[in-house]
């Protein structure tokens, strides 16, 4: 069964083109046991740094994360230790392939910007005072930013072109959420914390 929480941690090793185990400390190895409690659970994750991206499949084989490499149109790569892994939803995975392979120039050479992070402005939510914050990326528009998950629902995101925009009014329990954004020819996956404050 398809298992949506968010879930992040980084590479304690190295995981090469061919590697099936994924390699993460204790800590972010039990996290994500516990997640796939069942032995028919299965999440997808996207392992990124500043030279790879890669989506991959993580399943639970005995007491490690076994992986099927290379999925929703990626390739199997080398990934350095302390890459970011992150669930990703595969909905917004299959539409932000459809985004990308649309635009005219995936046909030929492109030639745009390629969608990254760019930065975020996040201020410290206050339990029951209106909250404002915003994540920019950069990169050739048009870009299509979306909610890949979202445990504080609170939050609604609303896009300003590069800027996707965070408001709603803290209920005062801490949560998660994950942005997606793709153009012509890239996509960004990012997650952050919102960490309440005293009200």
């Amino acid at each position: 069964m398809f298992v949506s929480e968010y879930f992040d941690a980084s590479l304690s090793a190295k995981l090469t083109a061919d590697a099936v185990l994924l390699p993460l400390d204790d800590g972010a190895m039990a996290d994500l046991l516990n997640l796939l409690a069942d032995s028919d659970d299965y999440t997808f994750l996207a392992i990124k740094s500043e030279q790879s991206y890669e989506v991959v499949k993580a399943h639970k084989k005995g007491g490690l994360i076994a992986l099927d490499r290379g999925q929703e149109g990626t390739t199997a790569v080398l990934h350095p230790m302390g890459a970011c892994v992150a669930t990703v939803s595969p909905l917004t995975l299959a539409v932000m392939k459809d985004i990308v392979c649309n635009y005219e120039c995936c046909q030929t050479d492109c030639v745009c910007e390629p969608v990254t992070f760019g930065s975020a402005m996040l201020p410290t939510p206050v339990a029951n005072k209106e909250y404002v914050g915003a994540v920019i990326f950069n990169g050739d528009l048009p870009i299509t930013i979306g909610v890949n998950d979202a445990t504080s629902s609170w939050i609604t995101v609303t896009q300003e072109g590069r800027i996707a925009k965070l408001s709603g009014t803290p209920t005062g329990s801490s949560g998660r959420v994950s942005l997606a954004a793709a153009n012509c020819n890239g996509k960004y996956v990012t997650g952050f914390d919102t960490k309440f404050g005293d009200s």
